[in-house]
Protein backbone atom coordinates (compact mmCIF):
# COMPACT_ATOMS: atom_id res chain seq x y z
CA UNK A 1 0.00 0.00 0.00
CA UNK A 2 2.00 3.40 -0.92
CA UNK A 3 1.92 5.40 1.72
CA UNK A 4 2.52 9.61 1.07
CA UNK A 5 6.08 11.05 2.12
CA UNK A 6 6.25 15.25 2.39
CA UNK A 7 3.13 15.23 0.28
CA UNK A 8 4.65 13.98 -2.91
CA UNK A 9 2.89 11.61 -5.29
CA UNK A 10 3.63 7.95 -4.70
CA UNK A 11 6.06 5.95 -7.31
CA UNK A 12 2.94 3.91 -8.88
CA UNK A 13 0.94 6.49 -9.34
CA UNK A 14 3.95 8.28 -11.15
CA UNK A 15 4.37 5.17 -13.02
CA UNK A 16 1.16 4.92 -14.39
CA UNK A 17 0.68 8.92 -15.20
CA UNK A 18 3.89 8.36 -17.83
CA UNK A 19 2.23 5.44 -19.17
CA UNK A 20 -1.05 7.27 -19.88
CA UNK A 21 1.07 10.16 -21.21
CA UNK A 22 3.09 8.03 -23.73
CA UNK A 23 -0.37 6.42 -24.72
CA UNK A 24 -1.90 10.04 -25.24
CA UNK A 25 1.42 11.06 -27.23
CA UNK A 26 0.92 8.27 -29.26
CA UNK A 27 -2.83 8.82 -29.97
CA UNK A 28 -2.01 12.28 -30.67
CA UNK A 29 0.94 11.80 -33.37
CA UNK A 30 -1.23 9.14 -34.87
CA UNK A 31 -4.12 11.53 -35.08
CA UNK A 32 -1.42 14.15 -36.61
CA UNK A 33 0.22 11.61 -39.27
CA UNK A 34 -2.94 11.05 -40.59
CA UNK A 35 -4.22 14.60 -40.79
CA UNK A 36 -1.29 15.67 -42.40
CA UNK A 37 -1.56 12.48 -44.92
CA UNK A 38 -5.42 14.03 -45.62
CA UNK A 39 -3.68 17.07 -45.93
CA UNK A 40 -1.15 16.24 -48.07
CA UNK A 41 -3.91 14.07 -50.81
CA UNK A 42 -6.16 16.79 -50.54
CA UNK A 43 -3.91 19.27 -51.69
CA UNK A 44 -2.63 16.61 -54.77
CA UNK A 45 -6.12 16.36 -55.66
CA UNK A 46 -6.77 20.41 -55.33
CA UNK A 47 -3.50 21.31 -57.54
CA UNK A 48 -4.81 18.30 -60.03
CA UNK A 49 -7.70 19.93 -60.19
CA UNK A 50 -6.42 23.74 -60.74
CA UNK A 51 -4.39 22.44 -63.76
CA UNK A 52 -7.37 22.95 -65.87
CA UNK A 53 -8.55 26.66 -66.36
CA UNK A 54 -11.93 27.92 -65.34
CA UNK A 55 -13.52 30.51 -67.42
CA UNK A 56 -16.62 32.59 -66.93
CA UNK A 57 -20.40 31.98 -68.62
CA UNK A 58 -23.15 33.59 -69.03
CA UNK A 59 -26.42 31.53 -69.46
CA UNK A 60 -28.38 34.34 -70.58
CA UNK A 61 -32.39 33.95 -71.84
CA UNK A 62 -31.61 35.10 -75.71
CA UNK A 63 -28.07 34.48 -75.47
CA UNK A 64 -25.07 32.80 -73.89
CA UNK A 65 -21.39 33.52 -73.73
CA UNK A 66 -18.40 32.17 -72.36
CA UNK A 67 -15.26 34.04 -71.75
CA UNK A 68 -11.65 33.08 -71.67
CA UNK A 69 -8.38 33.89 -70.50
CA UNK A 70 -5.68 33.62 -72.74
CA UNK A 71 -2.09 32.31 -72.34
CA UNK A 72 -1.18 36.42 -73.15
CA UNK A 73 -3.30 37.52 -70.45
CA UNK A 74 -5.91 39.06 -72.63
CA UNK A 75 -9.42 38.43 -72.06
CA UNK A 76 -11.93 37.05 -74.44
CA UNK A 77 -15.35 35.74 -75.60
CA UNK A 78 -14.48 32.81 -77.29
CA UNK A 79 -17.07 32.68 -80.47
CA UNK A 80 -18.91 29.58 -81.52
CA UNK A 81 -18.80 27.61 -84.56
CA UNK A 82 -20.43 29.76 -87.72
CA UNK A 83 -20.75 32.90 -85.47
CA UNK A 84 -20.97 36.44 -87.21
CA UNK A 85 -17.90 38.48 -87.39
CA UNK A 86 -18.05 40.71 -84.23
CA UNK A 87 -21.10 38.66 -82.64
CA UNK A 88 -19.18 36.06 -80.13
CA UNK A 89 -22.43 35.28 -78.02
CA UNK A 90 -24.43 32.52 -79.01
CA UNK A 91 -28.32 32.24 -79.04
CA UNK A 92 -29.67 29.74 -76.03
CA UNK A 93 -31.57 27.74 -78.44
CA UNK A 94 -31.90 24.28 -78.39
CA UNK A 95 -33.78 22.04 -80.82
CA UNK A 96 -34.62 17.69 -79.84
CA UNK A 97 -36.27 15.92 -83.03
CA UNK A 98 -37.82 12.78 -82.42
CA UNK A 99 -34.90 9.91 -81.67
CA UNK A 100 -33.46 12.50 -78.60
CA UNK A 101 -30.56 14.00 -80.95
CA UNK A 102 -30.37 17.96 -80.35
CA UNK A 103 -28.62 20.69 -81.85
CA UNK A 104 -27.67 23.98 -80.05
CA UNK A 105 -27.14 27.62 -80.88
CA UNK A 106 -27.35 29.10 -84.48
CA UNK A 107 -28.06 25.51 -86.11
CA UNK A 108 -31.22 25.23 -83.33
CA UNK A 109 -32.32 28.78 -84.59
CA UNK A 110 -32.70 27.12 -88.10
CA UNK A 111 -34.59 23.85 -87.31
CA UNK A 112 -38.66 24.36 -87.90
CA UNK A 113 -40.67 23.37 -84.81
CA UNK A 114 -42.92 20.41 -85.35
CA UNK A 115 -44.59 19.40 -82.66
CA UNK A 116 -44.56 15.74 -83.42
CA UNK A 117 -40.69 15.47 -84.75
CA UNK A 118 -38.78 17.81 -83.46
CA UNK A 119 -39.55 20.95 -81.10
CA UNK A 120 -37.45 24.02 -80.38
CA UNK A 121 -36.99 25.48 -77.28
CA UNK A 122 -36.53 28.97 -76.70
CA UNK A 123 -36.22 31.18 -72.85
CA UNK A 124 -35.62 28.19 -71.07
CA UNK A 125 -33.32 30.20 -68.50
CA UNK A 126 -37.01 31.92 -67.05
CA UNK A 127 -38.55 28.50 -66.45
CA UNK A 128 -35.50 27.50 -64.45
CA UNK A 129 -36.39 25.96 -60.87
CA UNK A 130 -39.99 27.97 -61.24
CA UNK A 131 -43.41 25.85 -60.76
CA UNK A 132 -46.05 25.90 -63.21
CA UNK A 133 -47.94 28.74 -60.43
CA UNK A 134 -44.77 30.31 -60.11
CA UNK A 135 -44.67 30.51 -63.95
CA UNK A 136 -47.92 31.87 -64.17
CA UNK A 137 -47.88 34.32 -61.81
CA UNK A 138 -44.81 36.58 -63.39
CA UNK A 139 -46.71 36.31 -66.08
CA UNK A 140 -45.44 33.38 -68.49
CA UNK A 141 -47.01 30.94 -70.36
CA UNK A 142 -45.32 27.74 -69.54
CA UNK A 143 -47.01 25.72 -72.56
CA UNK A 144 -46.01 28.66 -75.34
CA UNK A 145 -42.53 27.92 -74.00
CA UNK A 146 -42.80 23.82 -74.75
CA UNK A 147 -43.64 23.09 -71.38
CA UNK A 148 -45.62 19.87 -70.90
CA UNK A 149 -49.76 21.28 -70.53
CA UNK A 150 -50.47 18.71 -68.31
CA UNK A 151 -47.81 19.47 -65.38
CA UNK A 152 -49.67 20.51 -61.84
CA UNK A 153 -49.59 23.96 -60.39
CA UNK A 154 -47.03 23.29 -57.72
CA UNK A 155 -45.45 21.03 -59.82
CA UNK A 156 -41.81 21.48 -61.50
CA UNK A 157 -42.03 22.82 -65.01
CA UNK A 158 -41.29 20.00 -67.34
CA UNK A 159 -40.52 20.63 -71.39
CA UNK A 160 -41.93 18.06 -73.70
CA UNK A 161 -40.56 15.79 -76.54
CA UNK A 162 -41.96 14.35 -79.02
CA UNK A 163 -43.43 11.51 -79.30
CA UNK A 164 -44.97 12.62 -75.57
CA UNK A 165 -41.62 11.87 -73.42
CA UNK A 166 -40.70 14.68 -71.07
CA UNK A 167 -37.66 15.83 -70.00
CA UNK A 168 -36.80 18.57 -66.89
CA UNK A 169 -35.60 22.21 -67.75
CA UNK A 170 -32.13 21.67 -66.10
CA UNK A 171 -31.15 18.64 -69.04
CA UNK A 172 -32.10 21.66 -71.27
CA UNK A 173 -30.05 23.82 -69.88
CA UNK A 174 -27.08 21.30 -69.26
CA UNK A 175 -27.00 21.03 -73.07
CA UNK A 176 -26.66 25.12 -73.62
CA UNK A 177 -23.56 24.45 -70.88
CA UNK A 178 -21.55 21.09 -72.04
CA UNK A 179 -21.80 23.02 -75.51
CA UNK A 180 -20.41 26.52 -74.13
CA UNK A 181 -17.76 24.61 -72.58
CA UNK A 182 -17.19 22.57 -75.94
CA UNK A 183 -16.70 25.93 -77.25
CA UNK A 184 -13.98 27.10 -74.63
CA UNK A 185 -11.99 23.46 -74.48
CA UNK A 186 -11.31 23.70 -78.36
CA UNK A 187 -10.26 27.77 -77.77
CA UNK A 188 -7.77 26.51 -75.57
CA UNK A 189 -7.16 22.88 -75.93
CA UNK A 190 -7.22 21.46 -72.61
CA UNK A 191 -10.55 20.30 -70.52
CA UNK A 192 -13.05 22.29 -68.67
CA UNK A 193 -13.90 21.52 -64.98
CA UNK A 194 -14.46 24.49 -63.07
CA UNK A 195 -16.93 27.54 -64.41
CA UNK A 196 -17.98 30.92 -62.79
CA UNK A 197 -21.42 31.56 -63.84
CA UNK A 198 -23.63 34.57 -63.70
CA UNK A 199 -26.95 34.86 -61.98
CA UNK A 200 -29.34 37.75 -61.81
CA UNK A 201 -29.87 39.63 -58.41
CA UNK A 202 -33.34 38.50 -58.16
CA UNK A 203 -33.22 34.71 -58.12
CA UNK A 204 -34.09 32.65 -55.16
CA UNK A 205 -32.19 29.41 -53.92
CA UNK A 206 -34.39 26.93 -55.96
CA UNK A 207 -33.31 28.99 -59.18
CA UNK A 208 -29.53 29.11 -57.89
CA UNK A 209 -29.87 25.50 -57.38
CA UNK A 210 -31.58 24.59 -60.60
CA UNK A 211 -28.88 26.21 -62.37
CA UNK A 212 -26.02 24.30 -60.21
CA UNK A 213 -27.65 21.00 -61.00
CA UNK A 214 -27.63 21.88 -64.51
CA UNK A 215 -24.06 22.60 -64.83
CA UNK A 216 -23.23 19.52 -62.66
CA UNK A 217 -24.87 17.76 -65.89
CA UNK A 218 -22.98 19.28 -68.00
CA UNK A 219 -19.81 17.82 -66.85
CA UNK A 220 -18.52 20.87 -64.31
CA UNK A 221 -17.25 19.86 -61.12
CA UNK A 222 -16.38 22.82 -59.64
CA UNK A 223 -19.46 25.80 -60.21
CA UNK A 224 -19.08 29.34 -58.40
CA UNK A 225 -22.48 31.42 -58.69
CA UNK A 226 -22.06 35.10 -58.67
CA UNK A 227 -24.64 37.96 -59.12
CA UNK A 228 -24.56 39.51 -62.73
CA UNK A 229 -23.97 43.14 -62.21
CA UNK A 230 -21.36 42.71 -59.77
CA UNK A 231 -19.45 40.35 -62.58
CA UNK A 232 -19.93 43.36 -65.27
CA UNK A 233 -18.90 45.94 -62.47
CA UNK A 234 -15.63 43.40 -61.79
CA UNK A 235 -15.21 43.70 -65.69
CA UNK A 236 -15.91 47.44 -66.31
CA UNK A 237 -13.40 48.09 -63.38
CA UNK A 238 -10.94 46.37 -64.69
CA UNK A 239 -11.06 48.00 -67.94
CA UNK A 240 -11.09 51.33 -66.80
CA UNK A 241 -8.51 50.77 -63.74
CA UNK A 242 -5.67 53.42 -64.02
CA UNK A 243 -3.65 50.72 -61.77
CA UNK A 244 -4.46 48.04 -63.99
CA UNK A 245 -1.33 45.41 -64.03
CA UNK A 246 -3.08 43.14 -66.42
CA UNK A 247 -2.75 43.44 -70.40
CA UNK A 248 -6.01 45.24 -71.17
CA UNK A 249 -5.57 45.32 -74.96
CA UNK A 250 -6.94 43.30 -77.65
CA UNK A 251 -9.87 40.49 -76.62
CA UNK A 252 -13.42 41.98 -76.28
CA UNK A 253 -12.04 44.22 -73.19
CA UNK A 254 -11.17 46.56 -76.15
CA UNK A 255 -8.31 48.85 -77.10
CA UNK A 256 -5.82 50.58 -74.46
CA UNK A 257 -7.15 54.05 -73.34
CA UNK A 258 -5.35 56.68 -74.64
CA UNK A 259 -2.58 58.55 -71.89
CA UNK A 260 -3.24 55.21 -69.99
CA UNK A 261 -1.08 54.99 -66.95
CA UNK A 262 -1.46 52.48 -65.54
CA UNK A 263 0.30 50.60 -62.50
CA UNK A 264 3.56 49.18 -64.21
CA UNK A 265 4.13 52.89 -65.86
CA UNK A 266 3.80 54.72 -63.01
CA UNK A 267 6.12 52.57 -60.81
CA UNK A 268 9.14 53.02 -63.52
CA UNK A 269 8.39 55.91 -63.88
CA UNK A 270 9.07 56.48 -59.78
CA UNK A 271 11.56 54.27 -60.40
CA UNK A 272 13.84 56.65 -62.70
CA UNK A 273 12.88 59.86 -60.91
CA UNK A 274 14.71 58.08 -57.68
CA UNK A 275 17.91 57.07 -59.98
CA UNK A 276 18.20 60.25 -61.72
CA UNK A 277 15.71 63.10 -61.03
CA UNK A 278 16.66 64.67 -63.94
CA UNK A 279 16.00 62.24 -66.79
CA UNK A 280 12.02 63.40 -66.74
CA UNK A 281 11.15 66.24 -69.14
CA UNK A 282 8.95 69.50 -67.33
CA UNK A 283 5.79 67.54 -68.80
CA UNK A 284 6.45 64.02 -67.60
CA UNK A 285 7.16 65.23 -63.93
CA UNK A 286 3.88 67.54 -63.89
CA UNK A 287 2.15 63.96 -65.13
CA UNK A 288 3.60 61.86 -62.66
CA UNK A 289 2.94 64.44 -59.92
CA UNK A 290 -1.05 64.52 -60.84
CA UNK A 291 -1.02 60.88 -61.01
CA UNK A 292 0.34 60.53 -57.95
CA UNK A 293 -2.06 63.30 -55.98
CA UNK A 294 -4.92 61.28 -57.57
CA UNK A 295 -3.75 58.33 -55.77
CA UNK A 296 -3.61 59.63 -52.87
CA UNK A 297 -7.19 61.67 -52.88
CA UNK A 298 -8.95 59.17 -55.46
CA UNK A 299 -12.36 60.19 -56.93
CA UNK A 300 -15.48 58.79 -56.45
CA UNK A 301 -17.93 57.80 -59.50
CA UNK A 302 -21.55 56.91 -58.92
CA UNK A 303 -22.30 54.59 -61.72
CA UNK A 304 -25.97 53.16 -62.64
CA UNK A 305 -25.42 49.68 -64.06
CA UNK A 306 -28.55 48.90 -65.65
CA UNK A 307 -28.84 44.71 -66.60
CA UNK A 308 -31.41 44.16 -69.06
CA UNK A 309 -31.75 40.89 -70.28
CA UNK A 310 -33.80 38.89 -72.37
CA UNK A 311 -35.99 37.98 -69.27
CA UNK A 312 -34.81 39.99 -66.58
CA UNK A 313 -33.74 43.64 -65.46
CA UNK A 314 -31.34 44.49 -62.80
CA UNK A 315 -30.15 47.86 -61.49
CA UNK A 316 -27.70 48.62 -59.04
CA UNK A 317 -26.08 51.69 -58.08
CA UNK A 318 -22.40 51.79 -57.60
CA UNK A 319 -20.00 53.40 -56.11
CA UNK A 320 -15.93 53.60 -57.54
CA UNK A 321 -13.24 54.91 -55.64
CA UNK A 322 -10.94 54.90 -59.32
CA UNK A 323 -7.59 55.64 -58.07
CA UNK A 324 -7.67 52.87 -55.04
CA UNK A 325 -9.67 50.05 -57.21
CA UNK A 326 -12.90 50.10 -55.13
CA UNK A 327 -15.88 49.45 -56.04
CA UNK A 328 -19.03 49.45 -53.62
CA UNK A 329 -22.84 48.09 -54.51
CA UNK A 330 -24.97 50.52 -52.41
CA UNK A 331 -28.46 49.38 -53.46
CA UNK A 332 -30.08 46.99 -55.56
CA UNK A 333 -33.43 46.61 -57.56
CA UNK A 334 -34.76 44.51 -60.35
CA UNK A 335 -37.74 43.03 -62.25
CA UNK A 336 -37.73 39.50 -62.48
CA UNK A 337 -40.28 39.67 -64.86
CA UNK A 338 -39.40 42.51 -67.33
CA UNK A 339 -36.78 41.41 -70.46
CA UNK A 340 -36.04 42.18 -74.04
CA UNK A 341 -38.44 39.46 -74.69
CA UNK A 342 -41.61 41.94 -73.35
CA UNK A 343 -40.67 43.90 -76.38
CA UNK A 344 -40.77 41.66 -78.71
CA UNK A 345 -44.07 40.73 -77.46
CA UNK A 346 -45.48 43.96 -77.79
CA UNK A 347 -44.31 44.52 -81.25
CA UNK A 348 -45.52 40.99 -81.89
CA UNK A 349 -49.25 41.71 -80.37
CA UNK A 350 -49.01 44.45 -82.71
CA UNK A 351 -48.48 43.03 -85.56
CA UNK A 352 -51.52 40.62 -84.93
CA UNK A 353 -54.09 43.85 -84.55
CA UNK A 354 -52.69 45.08 -87.02
CA UNK A 355 -53.21 42.26 -90.07
CA UNK A 356 -56.10 40.61 -87.77
CA UNK A 357 -58.74 42.12 -90.57
CA UNK A 358 -56.83 41.19 -93.67
CA UNK A 359 -56.24 37.92 -92.40
CA UNK A 360 -59.74 37.34 -91.42
CA UNK A 361 -60.89 38.10 -95.34
CA UNK A 362 -58.41 36.05 -96.70
CA UNK A 363 -59.67 32.99 -94.17
CA UNK A 364 -56.19 32.69 -92.33
CA UNK A 365 -57.44 33.72 -88.96
CA UNK A 366 -56.07 32.33 -86.59
CA UNK A 367 -52.48 31.78 -87.00
CA UNK A 368 -50.55 29.03 -85.80
CA UNK A 369 -48.12 28.50 -83.69
CA UNK A 370 -46.00 27.98 -86.13
CA UNK A 371 -46.85 31.15 -87.51
CA UNK A 372 -46.64 32.98 -84.49
CA UNK A 373 -43.36 32.13 -83.80
CA UNK A 374 -42.16 33.41 -87.30
CA UNK A 375 -44.05 36.49 -86.69
CA UNK A 376 -41.51 36.92 -83.43
CA UNK A 377 -38.50 36.37 -84.91
CA UNK A 378 -39.42 38.95 -87.47
CA UNK A 379 -40.47 41.15 -84.94
CA UNK A 380 -37.70 40.72 -82.97
CA UNK A 381 -35.26 41.50 -86.18
CA UNK A 382 -37.39 45.12 -86.74
CA UNK A 383 -36.61 45.69 -83.32
CA UNK A 384 -32.54 45.05 -83.65
CA UNK A 385 -32.74 46.83 -87.01
CA UNK A 386 -34.00 50.18 -85.21
CA UNK A 387 -30.97 50.28 -83.39
CA UNK A 388 -28.76 51.30 -86.55
CA UNK A 389 -31.98 52.58 -88.36
CA UNK A 390 -34.36 54.94 -88.34
CA UNK A 391 -37.03 52.33 -89.57
CA UNK A 392 -37.62 48.69 -90.22
CA UNK A 393 -40.21 47.05 -92.28
CA UNK A 394 -41.96 43.55 -91.21
CA UNK A 395 -42.97 41.57 -94.07
CA UNK A 396 -45.13 38.46 -93.02
CA UNK A 397 -46.92 36.99 -96.25
CA UNK A 398 -49.48 39.85 -97.64
CA UNK A 399 -49.36 41.99 -94.38
CA UNK A 400 -46.43 44.95 -94.69
CA UNK A 401 -45.97 47.14 -92.11
CA UNK A 402 -43.03 49.85 -91.20
CA UNK A 403 -42.00 50.81 -87.70
CA UNK A 404 -40.14 53.47 -86.76
CA UNK A 405 -38.59 54.37 -83.46
CA UNK A 406 -41.10 57.23 -82.42
CA UNK A 407 -43.87 54.09 -83.37
CA UNK A 408 -41.91 51.48 -82.15
CA UNK A 409 -41.54 53.58 -78.65
CA UNK A 410 -45.40 54.21 -78.62
CA UNK A 411 -46.08 49.76 -79.22
CA UNK A 412 -43.79 49.43 -76.36
CA UNK A 413 -45.17 52.15 -74.14
CA UNK A 414 -46.48 49.93 -71.60
CA UNK A 415 -42.67 48.25 -70.92
CA UNK A 416 -41.05 51.45 -70.93
CA UNK A 417 -42.94 52.78 -68.09
CA UNK A 418 -41.84 49.45 -66.12
CA UNK A 419 -38.20 50.12 -66.58
CA UNK A 420 -38.54 54.01 -64.49
CA UNK A 421 -39.89 51.60 -61.50
CA UNK A 422 -36.79 49.54 -60.29
CA UNK A 423 -34.23 52.48 -61.73
CA UNK A 424 -36.42 55.34 -59.03
CA UNK A 425 -36.07 52.35 -56.03
CA UNK A 426 -32.30 52.21 -56.71
CA UNK A 427 -31.59 55.69 -56.77
CA UNK A 428 -33.82 56.82 -53.48
CA UNK A 429 -32.08 53.43 -51.98
CA UNK A 430 -28.53 55.10 -52.45
CA UNK A 431 -29.51 58.39 -51.32
CA UNK A 432 -29.01 59.87 -54.92
CA UNK A 433 -31.35 62.55 -56.84
CA UNK A 434 -32.82 61.98 -60.75
CA UNK A 435 -32.78 65.29 -61.35
CA UNK A 436 -34.52 64.69 -65.12
CA UNK A 437 -37.36 62.10 -63.99
CA UNK A 438 -40.26 64.67 -64.47
CA UNK A 439 -38.73 65.01 -68.23
CA UNK A 440 -38.86 60.85 -68.49
CA UNK A 441 -42.20 60.71 -66.86
CA UNK A 442 -43.52 63.63 -69.18
CA UNK A 443 -42.47 61.80 -72.43
CA UNK A 444 -44.01 58.83 -71.73
CA UNK A 445 -47.72 60.41 -70.60
CA UNK A 446 -47.82 62.94 -74.31
CA UNK A 447 -46.60 59.46 -76.15
CA UNK A 448 -49.48 57.67 -73.97
CA UNK A 449 -52.24 60.45 -74.84
CA UNK A 450 -51.12 60.74 -78.51
CA UNK A 451 -52.40 57.46 -79.05
CA UNK A 452 -56.03 57.81 -77.09
CA UNK A 453 -56.18 61.41 -78.67
CA UNK A 454 -54.25 60.78 -82.12
CA UNK A 455 -52.94 64.37 -81.39
CA UNK A 456 -49.21 65.05 -82.81
CA UNK A 457 -46.90 62.71 -81.00
CA UNK A 458 -43.66 63.66 -79.40
CA UNK A 459 -40.86 63.20 -81.31
CA UNK A 460 -37.10 62.52 -80.52
CA UNK A 461 -36.63 66.52 -81.66
CA UNK A 462 -39.53 67.83 -78.98
CA UNK A 463 -37.40 65.24 -76.60
CA UNK A 464 -34.23 67.00 -77.04
CA UNK A 465 -35.78 70.68 -76.72
CA UNK A 466 -37.38 69.53 -73.57
CA UNK A 467 -34.38 68.18 -72.21
CA UNK A 468 -32.57 71.05 -72.65
CA UNK A 469 -34.96 73.35 -71.12
CA UNK A 470 -34.63 71.31 -67.88
CA UNK A 471 -31.29 71.09 -68.22
CA UNK A 472 -31.00 74.63 -68.12
CA UNK A 473 -33.62 74.82 -64.85
CA UNK A 474 -31.17 72.13 -63.27
CA UNK A 475 -28.13 73.90 -63.92
CA UNK A 476 -29.19 77.30 -62.31
CA UNK A 477 -29.95 75.07 -59.52
CA UNK A 478 -33.45 75.36 -59.34
CA UNK A 479 -33.63 71.27 -58.97
CA UNK A 480 -30.57 70.34 -57.29
CA UNK A 481 -29.07 71.25 -53.84
CA UNK A 482 -25.47 71.52 -53.04
CA UNK A 483 -25.23 68.82 -51.32
CA UNK A 484 -27.10 66.19 -53.66
CA UNK A 485 -25.39 63.45 -55.38
CA UNK A 486 -26.06 62.28 -59.14
CA UNK A 487 -25.45 59.80 -61.17
CA UNK A 488 -21.96 60.49 -63.10
CA UNK A 489 -21.98 57.59 -65.71
CA UNK A 490 -24.85 54.65 -67.27
CA UNK A 491 -23.02 51.27 -67.18
CA UNK A 492 -25.29 49.28 -70.06
CA UNK A 493 -25.81 45.16 -69.46
CA UNK A 494 -27.30 43.31 -71.77
CA UNK A 495 -28.07 42.91 -75.63
CA UNK A 496 -31.22 44.31 -74.66
CA UNK A 497 -29.77 48.11 -73.77
CA UNK A 498 -28.73 48.60 -77.48
CA UNK A 499 -32.41 49.57 -78.01
CA UNK A 500 -32.53 53.00 -78.48
CA UNK A 501 -35.69 53.29 -76.49
CA UNK A 502 -34.05 51.48 -73.61
CA UNK A 503 -30.97 53.84 -73.64
CA UNK A 504 -33.35 57.30 -74.67
CA UNK A 505 -35.46 56.60 -70.92
CA UNK A 506 -32.19 56.07 -69.02
CA UNK A 507 -31.24 59.42 -70.39
CA UNK A 508 -34.14 61.16 -69.86
CA UNK A 509 -34.63 59.87 -66.20
CA UNK A 510 -30.50 60.47 -65.04
CA UNK A 511 -29.47 63.49 -67.29
CA UNK A 512 -26.62 61.26 -68.37
CA UNK A 513 -25.75 59.91 -71.85
CA UNK A 514 -25.69 56.22 -71.94
CA UNK A 515 -22.21 54.48 -73.61
CA UNK A 516 -21.00 51.12 -74.58
CA UNK A 517 -16.91 52.65 -75.06
CA UNK A 518 -16.21 51.00 -71.67
CA UNK A 519 -17.08 47.64 -72.23
CA UNK A 520 -19.36 45.37 -74.51
CA UNK A 521 -22.86 44.83 -73.03
CA UNK A 522 -23.24 41.55 -73.93
CA UNK A 523 -20.28 39.81 -73.31
CA UNK A 524 -19.59 42.63 -70.22
CA UNK A 525 -21.22 39.23 -67.13
CA UNK A 526 -19.16 36.39 -69.01
CA UNK A 527 -15.51 38.46 -69.04
CA UNK A 528 -16.25 40.03 -65.43
CA UNK A 529 -16.49 35.72 -64.33
CA UNK A 530 -13.48 35.32 -66.24
CA UNK A 531 -11.32 37.76 -64.85
CA UNK A 532 -12.91 36.67 -61.23
CA UNK A 533 -11.73 33.04 -62.36
CA UNK A 534 -8.45 34.28 -62.95
CA UNK A 535 -8.51 36.35 -59.78
CA UNK A 536 -8.97 33.15 -57.77
CA UNK A 537 -6.64 31.38 -59.51
CA UNK A 538 -4.24 33.96 -58.40
CA UNK A 539 -3.27 34.83 -61.96
CA UNK A 540 -4.08 38.56 -61.58
CA UNK A 541 -4.33 41.22 -58.76
CA UNK A 542 -7.73 41.70 -57.10
CA UNK A 543 -10.21 44.62 -58.20
CA UNK A 544 -12.15 45.07 -54.87
CA UNK A 545 -15.85 44.63 -55.44
CA UNK A 546 -17.90 45.19 -51.96
CA UNK A 547 -21.25 44.26 -52.59
CA UNK A 548 -24.08 43.95 -49.56
CA UNK A 549 -25.08 40.20 -50.57
CA UNK A 550 -21.26 39.51 -49.77
CA UNK A 551 -21.12 41.14 -46.37
CA UNK A 552 -24.37 40.03 -45.18
CA UNK A 553 -23.14 35.97 -46.39
CA UNK A 554 -19.77 36.76 -44.47
CA UNK A 555 -21.62 38.07 -41.39
CA UNK A 556 -24.02 35.21 -40.95
CA UNK A 557 -21.27 32.77 -41.20
CA UNK A 558 -19.38 34.57 -38.65
CA UNK A 559 -22.72 34.15 -36.41
CA UNK A 560 -23.10 30.36 -37.58
CA UNK A 561 -19.44 28.54 -36.41
CA UNK A 562 -21.77 25.17 -36.19
CA UNK A 563 -22.72 26.29 -40.29
CA UNK A 564 -18.41 26.36 -40.99
CA UNK A 565 -17.80 23.28 -39.58
CA UNK A 566 -20.83 21.57 -40.94
CA UNK A 567 -19.40 22.68 -44.55
CA UNK A 568 -15.86 21.26 -43.44
CA UNK A 569 -17.13 17.60 -42.32
CA UNK A 570 -19.10 17.29 -45.91
CA UNK A 571 -15.86 18.67 -47.69
CA UNK A 572 -13.70 15.93 -45.62
CA UNK A 573 -16.39 13.23 -46.46
CA UNK A 574 -16.29 14.37 -50.15
CA UNK A 575 -12.17 13.93 -50.03
CA UNK A 576 -12.68 10.43 -48.00
CA UNK A 577 -14.87 9.28 -50.83
CA UNK A 578 -12.91 10.54 -53.49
Amino acid sequence: MPTWHNGRTPLLIRFWTCVSACICAFQASTAFAGLLAQRCSRTALQAQEDSSPAVGLDVGTTNSAVAVRRADGRFLVAPPPGAPRGRPTMPSVVAFNSEGDSVVGLKALRVKHISQKQVVFHSMKRLLGRTYEEAHQIGLRPSELGADPSGQAREIVRLLLPGGRVISVEEVVAVLIKELVKIAENYLGQPIKRAILGVPVRWNKYQKRALEYAAELAGLETVRLVPEPELAVRAYGVRTSPNADIVTGGGNLGPRPRNFKGKVEIEATAQRLEENPYSASAEELDTFRESMKKIQNPTAKHILVADLGGGTFDVCIVRQWVEWDEIHIQFTSGDERLGGNDFDNALTTWCLKQMKPEMQRLKKWPLSRESQDELRILAKKAKERLSSSDSAEILFGPFKATVTRDNFRVICLDVLKRLLVPIREAAYGSHLRLPFESLAEEALDVAERSTKRKKRRMTERDLRTRSKQLRSKHQKGDVEDDDEIMIDEILLIGAATWNPAVREILALVTGVTPSSASIDPETSVALGAAILASIMDQQMTDMQVHSPWRSAWVEYLMKKPSLLKKFEEEQQSKMGAG
